[in-house]
């Protein structure tokens, strides 16, 4: 067993009147963490690094007033800090331009109470480039950026939009079947889209032709490698799947998580693989050994807050929490260094929602 020390980040709501709390910190093998702010504006919805891995963008995931926090990574301060123009949209997506310049974040709306929208921001002085509205009330939306950056595909309902991102005008679209959610992204000049869950079809979206496509229990969770060449997929009933794009076949297959997976992230290295699920884990695959390296118990941490975690009422109170409790994104830091995940305890209109970034560096260093 590898030894490992994680430096845990709380980071949750540190924009309240611009103010800064002392961080408190809890150093106990093998894990020590920090706990920044809890409140229920922070985190809880995506988490992404910028390509240069200076800045981090987070979403919140409480209503009304979702918001979009843009941070400094080397002074965990926040830069700016973005809302959509409704005040039931909720972020679906976050995404950065390869070059880090832009940032994209895709609202849909709860209760078909407002148009879908996706909003581009300069991320180095935080104005908004556009605002797009797209598809009906009732769709799901999400948004991706093009490797080479020239383009911009946005999924509304059952309809992807293609926008060059030079001249901020459409310039293709396709319709495909689909039900109620999914997700786009590119590989190489192709679109890859997930469809109803069971199908990833790759897409030549100028020619309007299907390419390829891969069926099986695929789930909504997700991960392209940092060549784009191979996708992971992350079942419902919490099976690990990793796909060759250019073929179509399935490379590899493990049961991964008691529960529906909600994300995955590949590691710049590629060997290297995060998942986590309702089950309330995360967990580090070794991809080349096809083998389970770590697992990250959330209420195991938590309770290092608690001085009285052990006695009975408070061992319930933890076992009921988890319950409610899920992790809804992962992203590694394009050094491999960082791990940032994001957690939310749901609640209509409102969540508890916590970013917290995990120092991993010395996982890859450490023989085993």
């Amino acid at each position: 067993m590898r030894k490992l020390w994680i430096l845990f980040l709380l980071i949750n709501s540190l924009v309240k009147a611009n103010t800064w709390v002392e961080v408190r910190c809890f150093p106990t093998s093998p894990y020590t963490y920090c706990v920044l702010e809890k409140g229920r504006d922070g985190g809880g919805g995506f988490v992404k690094f910028s390509p240069d891995g200076r800045l981090l963008a987070t979403a919140s995931c409480s209503l009304p007033c979702t918001k979009i926090k843009l941070w400094d990574v080397s002074t965990l301060r926040p830069l700016f800090v973005f809302t959509p123009s409704h005040p039931m949209h909720r972020a679906s997506v976050l995404d950065f331009s390869p070059d880090g310049k832009l940032l994209v974040a895709s609202f849909f709306s709860f209760g078909a109470m407002s148009t879908p929208t996706v909003k581009v921001w300069d991320t180095a002085n935080g104005q908004e480039i556009i605002e797009i509205q797209v598809g009906q009330p009732t769709d799901w939306v999400w948004a991706a950026f093009s490797q080479n950056g020239k383009f911009l595909a946005v999924l509304a309902g059952c309809t992807i939009h293609v926008w060059d991102t030079t001249r901020w005008e459409e310039i293709g679209r396709l319709d495909y079947p689909c039900s109620w959610g999914g997700w786009v992204g590119f590989s190489s000049n192709l679109l890859v889209v997930n469809e109803n869950h069971t199908t990833i079809k790759l897409w030549d979206w100028e020619k309007q032709k299907e390419v390829r496509r891969i069926s099986g229990d695929l789930g909504f969770a997700f991960a392209f490698s940092p060549n784009g060449q191979i996708v992971a997929t992350g079942s419902f009933e919490g099976t690990i799947r990793l796909w060759d794009l250019s073929t179509g076949e399935e490379l590899q297959s493990f049961p991964g998580h008691n529960g529906p997976i909600t994300s995955l992230a590949f590691h710049p290295t590629d060997f290297l693989l995060a998942s986590t699920a309702k089950d309330s884990t995360i967990k580090l695959w070794d991809l080349l050994r096809n083998q389970e390296i770590l697992s990250i118990n959330y209420w195991d941490l938590f309770q290092l807050e608690k001085p009285f975690a052990k006695l009975p009422t408070a061992a319930l109170a933890i076992r009921v929490a988890r319950e409610i409790t899920r992790i809804n994104a992962l992203a590694f830091s394009p050094d491999g260094t960082l791990l940032a995940s994001s957690l939310e305890t749901p609640g209509m209109p409102t969540c508890q929602g916590m970013v917290h970034l995990w120092y991993i560096a010395g996982l890859l260093s450490e023989s085993p």
